[in-house]
């Protein structure tokens, strides 16, 4: 991964909150933004709807 050394804003992953509609608004804020994707806990894996969990 290349990591863009002039990107104004980074935006790291906060639970329930930066989700990829959110990152999609982040992106339209600025092209060069580096986004990170959305954080999901071992046991919500584990225990919680995979399928809508580990989709693409």
């Amino acid at each position: 991964m290349q990591i863009n050394q002039h990107a104004m804003l980074s935006v790291a992953p906060m639970m329930d909150w930066t989700d990829r509609f959110c990152r999609g608004f982040h992106r339209v804020l600025s092209r060069r933004a580096l986004l990170y994707t959305e954080m999901v806990t071992a046991p919500a894996i584990i225990h919680g709807p995979r399928d809508r969990l580990l989709r693409r």
